[in-house]
């Protein structure tokens, strides 16, 4: 892992300008031509002498500002070996920076330039780096395709952005006073490589079911939605019943996160926190419901499998819930002759029948399951031999296995008729 400090230059002459940080004209750094030096004088003074500081440019970038420094000057139109090569070199030898180079890039006036750039710039991206990016004179699209490469290299690479430098010298000029140099503003814009993150977070909880990279992001933010994010998603990802139905309180969940939206959150945040809550909605604590909650949760994120899982054991439970306490429900026996009541339909006097509890339980169960039209028939589609649930559960080694397809569309429609089945 290393720190790198990646950043371009233009053609242009650059005029004198001090420089301030953080919003805080108070603190400017020495005149200079080039922001870098700026940045170096003021916000990254530690550098170390393995960190590396990687300068991209054009070919006439090179020749007007890494050797040489063009003016705006008649007279000295051109200040030979004076350009940030120059400053780069004084900078080490004050101890400041360590390892610098300059890379030279293509102008990116045509597509196939651009995409030069771009494998150029992340060629030079090391798995792990700490990156420092300045897009102060990043030329045409450079800034945009900068924010993207570094989401880019943050999948591909595992790098860090540390931070994402602007240097405003135009807002600088619009505030210059009378016989002075340009005070311009460096901008923080990190936020806007870090919505990229969020964005990929945002996608795979909204469009997968999976809470941890977004949980990961809100950690350092709101410590208590990122614990019950790491508590709730994988309950449902892993199918989790009784974790979801007894011990995570999803009811203290919903509130924290009402809470969260009523007080000051980052931007990025809040509309992710409104469809959490929305998504969180129909989901209440030490209820037997919210099994079916997560079926169609499953079935809104694709988690198939899962959603099958849910949907049979939660009639299960539902059924359990009518004749047994609560605290029968994780008991293997009760469930074991539960799911044989359901499944095969099998009257209590039938001389094939075994149970593993007591034969009053089993009569209760099969008195109720008789009592709901429909019921068995349907557990029976969902779970028999033939059933899907059985189809997915064996990875479809069958002759006439069910393709992926019919089975999402099939857990839909099974769990819409599930609940026009109304138990009572």
């Amino acid at each position: 892992m290393a720190r790198k400090f990646i950043s371009f230059l233009g053609a242009q002459a650059y005029e004198d300008t001090r420089y301030f940080f953080n919003n805080d004209p108070s603190v400017l750094a020495q005149a200079t031509g080039y922001v870098q030096e700026a940045i170096f004088e003021i916000e990254l003074n530690n550098w170390q002498p393995s960190d590396k500081v990687i300068i991209f440019t054009t070919e006439e970038a090179r020749e007007n500002n890494y050797n040489n420094r063009v003016t705006r000057n008649k007279e000295t139109p051109k200040l030979e070996g004076q350009g940030l090569e120059h400053i780069l070199e004084r900078l080490q030898k004050k101890g400041l920076i360590g390892q610098y180079s300059a890379v030279t890039i293509p102008n990116g006036n045509t597509e196939t330039e651009i995409w030069e750039v771009f494998q150029s710039v992340f060629t030079h991206i090391s798995e792990g780096d700490e990156l420092y990016f300045d897009i102060t004179y990043g030329f045409r699209s450079l800034p945009m395709l900068g924010i993207v490469l570094l989401d880019y290299a943050r999948t591909l690479r595992n790098v860090s952005i540390i931070k994402l430098y602007y240097g405003n010298y135009e807002a600088g000029r619009a505030n210059q006073k009378p016989g002075e140099l340009v005070h311009a503003p460096v901008l923080d814009l990190t936020p806007f490589a870090q919505l990229q993150e969020w964005t990929s977070a945002a996608k795979i909880f909204l469009n997968g079911g999976n809470a941890e990279p977004l949980a990961a992001l809100t950690e350092k933010q709101n410590p208590e939605i990122s614990r019950n994010l790491r508590l709730f998603a994988p309950a449902i990802l892993t199918c989790r019943g009784w974790q979801l139905v007894e011990d995570i309180d999803i009811s203290s969940f919903k509130t924290i996160v009402d809470g969260s939206l009523t007080s000051s959150i980052s931007p990025q945040l809040r509309p992710l926190l409104e469809k959490t809550q929305e998504m969180l909605a129909p989901f209440e604590s030490k209820n037997l419901h919210n099994g079916l909650h997560a079926v169609k949760w499953c079935i809104d994120n694709g988690l198939i499998q899962q959603g099958y899982t849910f949907l049979q054991e939660t009639i299960k439970s539902l059924v359990m819930e009518k004749i047994v306490s609560r605290d029968c429900l994780t008991k293997i026996e009760y469930r074991e002759d539960t799911n044989t009541a359901l499944i095969g339909y099998i009257r209590p006097d039938n001389p094939n029948l075994r149970i593993r509890t007591n034969l009053v339980y089993y009569r209760r169960v099969y008195e109720y399951v008789s009592g709901q039209p429909g019921l068995a028939e349907f557990y029976g589609n969902l779970t028999g031999s033939e059933g899907l649930r059985n189809d997915i559960s064996h990875c479809g080694f069958k002759v006439n296995y069910t393709t992926s397809q019919k089975l999402s569309d099939e857990l839909e429609r099974l769990y819409n008729q599930f609940l026009e089945l109304k138990l009572s």
